[in-house]
């Protein structure tokens, strides 16, 4: 039935001009989407938005994707930026973007996660204090990699955190529906609608602000919550109240502390940023547990592996079109195939794993 559903919309690859050439796409950009998915069942519908979550098979590398399905009547005309911004980012704690697909329905292919959002892995899992930190580590990398491209989420929240299955820790970011550029200052709210994420500066009138600093204070209550099972404000009143007066429990580690208030500061000219966030000692010291410190790398500009491309070859993709997608970040069919089968590549696990984050899965939202 959902095969049914998307291949009637006769939705198309967004082609440059055709909707907003910010977007990138690639040469088989009128193909419909069901030439390259079988479409599964429905995972989940947004009651606020109507966006309709499909797991599905791509079929030319057997992977499976997600798609998010949206009526185009339901969008607004700036649609395009946040998949724009979006489509700039490859880290891999962040949700990777495929390819996008648009007419009747505006439909992104993004990759799926077996998982836990951070809010469900905390209530029936548990995170011990040093799992907290790994996680933290990760998404902190991750917001910091955005901000350095320009891009902030405004909607951070321990909803939009995954928690992939797994013998070792793997968070990853999701859902950049409300993503705004950082060098400049921005005005229209979007944004999380959980008033307890919002930082200070959002509950005024129609001010300006920088997304990447309202990033950095849901940052702080997100590590808040996770080292103490409570939000650290309760209401709007307490938030627009908050005179840097916050004091946390004695069972929350010195240097945990120190960061926590460093991001939930009032002012934020004053707030600390997200690059100073990845060089704080408690985000550092992660990296000790990890084996790797992907809170200070510097990621490179991509490129294709070798026998990924063999593989891809072996498939009927031309390696050097392969390589170029790759390499100039196109959000196409090229990029998915080689995105997909590059995961079936194993990896070496890695060392000094506290312990298994192994969980239920459950779609990314």
């Amino acid at each position: 039935l959902a095969q049914d559903h998307l291949s009637n919309a006769d939705d198309r690859r967004m082609e440059g001009g055709r909707r907003d050439s910010r977007i990138k796409t690639g040469p088989e950009a009128g193909s419909r989407i069901c030439d390259w998915y079988d479409v599964g069942r429905k995972l989940h519908v947004s009651r606020t938005t109507g966006c309709e979550l499909f797991a599905a098979l791509h079929k030319p590398t057997g992977e499976l994707a997600l798609i998010k399905a949206v009526e185009r009547a339901r969008l607004g005309r700036n649609y395009a930026q946040p998949v724009h911004l979006y489509s700039k980012l490859q880290h891999p704690h962040i949700c990777q973007l495929l390819e996008v697909f648009d007419s009747q329905h505006f439909l992104m292919v993004t990759e799926i996660i077996d998982g836990l959002t951070l809010t469900d892995f905390s209530a029936q899992v548990g995170l011990a204090p040093t799992e907290t930190q790994q996680v933290f580590h990760q998404l902190a990398a991750a917001v910091a990699y955005m901000h350095s491209e320009g891009v902030c989420h405004r909607n951070i929240c321990l909803d939009n955190v995954m928690l992939a299955a797994g013998p070792v820790c793997n968070a990853k970011l999701i859902d950049f529906a409300c993503a705004g550029p950082t060098l400049r200052a921005l005005t229209r709210k979007m944004g999380s609608p959980n008033v307890l994420y919002l930082a200070p500066e959002l509950l005024g009138g129609n001010v300006e602000y920088f997304g990447a600093q309202t990033d950095v204070w849901a940052l702080g209550v997100c590590l808040h919550v996770l080292l103490t099972g409570k939000f650290p404000f309760t209401s709007e009143k307490a938030i627009s109240e908050h005179r840097d007066s916050l004091s946390l429990p004695d069972t929350v580690e010195p240097e945990a502390q120190q960061l926590i208030l460093a991001m939930l500061t009032v002012d934020p000219a004053a707030r600390i940023t997200s690059d100073a966030i990845c060089k704080h000692a408690y985000v550092t010291r992660a990296a000790e547990i990890l084996g790797v410190n992907v809170a200070t790398k510097r990621w490179s500009e991509p490129s294709a592996l070798p026998h990924v491309l063999d593989q891809l070859a072996e498939l009927g993709l031309e390696p050097q079109a392969v390589s170029a997608a790759v390499g100039e970040r196109q959000r196409n069919e090229l990029f998915t195939a080689y995105f997909l089968m590059e995961r079936r590549v194993p990896h070496e696990p890695e060392e000094h794993a506290d312990r298994s984050m192994t969980a239920p899965a459950a779609p990314q939202a």
